[in-house]
């Protein structure tokens, strides 16, 4: 997890630095920027005890705050080229940085799940789980109908088409970055189990479902401040990468 988590973000920077070098910098360079940032902050408190829990958060918030907030930095930056072999470039480095993010997502999956080690029904049974869940499948349909526009010409014997413009990708691929960035800032901020007997047992309301604690990031980054204050840099990333789309 640690080897294969750390080489698919690495290749992801590569690959940002490579699309930033093209082109002009956007507002959505900065949230990717910020996004960096968090996930430095993350890095460096969750690793002070090295777990294999440690790479769950480290991992899913590199996947969203920085590779798939690169992923729509990168993009974006096409707008601003006049050749078309620019914007084809940065349709492929923006396709890369999705995959990149995609792997991550998999090997901090791979780490909660393996650190749990518990029958298939004890698991996915907090809120957090659930809205990961989701946010997983929406981005995982939003990267199915990417490829789909891509490579679907060649069922007719067509090249393959880099550009071309898609609503229903932009909007399914804006709803799993809302739903990734919103279970990351649940995921720091809470833990609502729902089913504390697992599959099969009652479902539970907690009493205490909007009060901050109960989570890692609490002990590990040392203070309610420092936790609140890197949910409110997610949300900076969430804004800087979302709404300034044009």
């Amino acid at each position: 997890v640690m080897y294969g988590g750390a080489t698919v973000i690495a290749c992801g920077v590569a690959v940002h630095l490579y699309s930033l070098s093209m082109g002009k910098w956007t507002i959505n360079t900065c949230g990717s920027i910020v996004g960096a940032l968090v996930c430095a902050v993350l890095a460096t408190f969750a690793l002070q005890k090295h777990t294999l829990f440690c790479w769950h958060p480290i991992l899913m918030s590199a996947a969203t705050l920085y590779l798939a907030a690169g992923a729509i930095d990168t993009i974006n930056r096409r707008r601003s080229m006049m050749d078309v072999k620019g914007k084809v470039r940065m349709a492929q480095l923006h396709w890369l940085m999705m995959d990149s993010a995609l792997l991550c997502m998999g090997f901090g999956m791979y780490a909660i799940y393996k650190t749990k080690n518990k029958p298939l029904k004890q698991h996915f049974t907090s809120a957090h789980s659930w809205a990961g869940l989701l946010a997983l499948l929406l981005f995982g349909l939003s990267l199915m109908a990417g490829g789909s526009n891509t490579f679907g010409p060649l069922l007719a014997n067509k090249k393959i088409k880099f550009l071309w413009k898609d609503a229903g990708h932009r909007i399914g691929g804006a709803m799993a970055f809302t739903m990734l960035t919103l279970t990351i800032m649940g995921g720091l901020y809470n833990k609502i189990v729902l089913l504390p007997e697992g599959w099969g047992g009652p479902l539970t309301i907690p009493e205490s479902m909007f009060v901050g604690g109960n989570t890692w990031s609490f002990t590990s980054l040392k203070s309610d401040q420092n936790v609140y204050l890197t949910m409110i840099m997610a949300g900076g990333v969430f804004f800087l990468s979302f709404f300034f789309l044009h």
